[in-house]
């Protein structure tokens, strides 16, 4: 098996397990009052993350053995060269998400998000700028409203506090 197919399993194998303590042990970590009715819990935003984070995952794991055997059974001497940039972009993902989490308070979180969505996109390879900015500002502002008004989560506002 490749180097880089062995990376992508053992790297997606850890971020399995780091989102399975995440969705069990977010409690620990925020404060979870009785639930009242109103609203919803503040541990369901990162618990829908941990969901997604483990469903990716766990995907790269099947999708990596899935294209290892393909590959094996149409050319078994041939090396899987892998992503020529993967490395590079991995250490963007790496600086891109803590600096997401960082600007939430300043920009707030539509800008953020819609940010964060626009650089993630274009290490996936999509050019089209315009459309990445529509759409993700169209879900990041139908997330804080969402949350602001069906879940009574407050959000923050940043920057552009009475616009939204």
């Amino acid at each position: 098996m490749p180097a880089t197919v062995q990376n992508i399993i053992f790297w997606s194998a850890a971020s399995c397990i780091f989102a399975l303590l995440l969705f069990f042990g977010i409690d620990f970590a925020i404060y979870t009052p009785p639930h009242t009715g109103a609203g919803i819990s503040p541990s369901t935003y990162p618990r829908m993350v941990a969901i997604l984070l483990f469903c990716t995952s766990l995907y790269l794991v099947l999708e990596s053995c899935l294209h290892h055997k393909r590959a094996q059974a149409q050319k078994p001497d041939v090396e899987d060269a892998g992503e020529p940039h993967a490395k590079r972009k991995l250490l963007s993902v790496c600086v891109i998400i803590p600096g997401y989490y960082a600007s939430i308070e300043y920009l707030g979180i539509v800008m953020a998000s819609t940010l964060a969505f626009v650089l993630l996109t274009r290490l996936t390879g999509e050019r089209r700028t315009g459309r990445m900015l529509c759409i993700g500002a169209a879900v990041a502002a139908g997330l804080y409203y969402f949350f602001l008004y069906a879940a009574a989560v407050p959000m923050p506002e940043g920057l552009f506090g009475g616009i939204l």
